[in-house]
């Protein structure tokens, strides 16, 4: 395989990787300033088990 095609594909997967942690973060900030029960701690605890 192409070293070209081989970087893009990762750049590609860890493109997905981010854009999925930014929407799930955006997500829960919209949460808790609608609802302001958890607290920082917690959704920073939240957001490390989410990410694998």
């Amino acid at each position: 395989m192409n070293i070209r095609v081989l970087r893009f594909m990762i750049r590609l997967i860890a493109l997905v990787k981010f854009s999925d942690i930014y929407v799930l973060e955006y997500g829960l900030e919209v949460g808790i300033l609608q609802s302001k029960s958890l607290s920082k701690k917690k959704l920073v605890r939240f957001i490390q088990l989410k990410i694998p």
